[in-house]
């Protein structure tokens, strides 16, 4: 199920991180201004096409946008990243695999996704259990 607060937050922040209007990223995404106000004030949300067409702009899974899996603790898992990636190398992850996801935060949380089922941090953000799909 999508979240529209957890959509309307991220679009927002999107958005914002690319110093975008919401006529501009709506001329972008092929929509209007107002959908794209709509969608950030938590009145509609987009059609599964207009979620994939907006995950594409920004490089993000849809997954991030709706907050599901392992991006629902988007912010937290980054907070955490050399942890993970700690863990990535002890697992036995190639070293060239691992320094392409150090420096960018989208190909890490794509990398980890298929790797990693979930992960349970608590509110200190230390992890309490990862879960791998092997």
């Amino acid at each position: 199920m999508i979240s529209k607060k957890i959509f309307a937050k991220r679009l927002l922040s999107l958005r914002n991180s690319k110093n975008l209007t919401q006529q501009q990223l709506g001329i972008s995404l092929g929509t209007k201004k107002q959908s794209v106000n709509n969608w950030e004030n938590c009145v509609s949300i987009p059609t599964l096409d207009m979620l994939a067409k907006i995950a594409n702009f920004f490089n993000v899974p849809i997954d991030y946008l709706i907050g599901n899996g392992i991006y629902s603790n988007w912010d937290k898992i980054l907070e955490i990243k050399p942890v993970i990636i700690d863990e990535l190398i002890r697992l036995g992850i190639p070293e060239n695999i691992i320094d392409k996801v150090k420096n960018d935060d989208n190909l890490f949380l794509k990398s980890i996704s298929s790797i990693i089922d979930g992960i349970d941090i608590d509110d200190d953000k230390k992890i309490i259990r990862i879960r791998y799909f092997f």
